[in-house]
């Protein structure tokens, strides 16, 4: 689900951080926790993006994340995976856990997101603040 953030082929700043027009709307909603420039994996399965299949790709990147008071919004590899809203369907199809004390991790599959695609895509980010973020999602570790 996107919203009116910035996605693929949209100006990008600098590294793993947000626009600057996007961290203006993020922080409008009510930024409770922000992550920038976190360092992590992006790991495709079973993974198709029209003619192209990956059984299972790892990449790393830099990217962000934000937890607003109304939305979740996950930006790796240089364009925006997840943009949902916690009241929206796809939001409980988010696996959202504490994988270590300094590793948050998120598993969605790609279809639910992006139609044209099929797979499962599983982020890690690299933060001491892993414990913050799940907690500001609710999330128990």
């Amino acid at each position: 689900m996107l919203h009116d953030l910035p996605g693929v082929g949209a100006p990008q700043a600098p590294g793993g951080r947000f626009p600057d027009a996007a961290r203006a709307t993020l922080t409008a909603e009510g930024l409770r926790a922000p992550g920038e420039d976190l360092p992590g994996s992006i790991t495709y399965r079973r993974h198709r993006v029209g003619g192209t299949f990956v059984r299972r790709k790892e990449v790393p990147f830099v990217g962000a994340l934000a937890v607003t008071g109304t939305r979740l919004v996950v930006w790796a590899a240089g364009s925006k995976h997840v943009d949902v809203p916690f009241a929206h369907p796809l939001r409980p199809t988010l696996d959202i856990a504490v994988e270590q004390p300094d590793r948050l991790g998120i598993t969605y599959r790609a279809g639910a997101f992006h139609p044209s695609r099929s797979g499962r895509v599983h982020l890690r980010f690299a933060t001491p603040a892993a414990g913050e973020l799940a907690a500001a999602l609710g999330i128990r570790h």
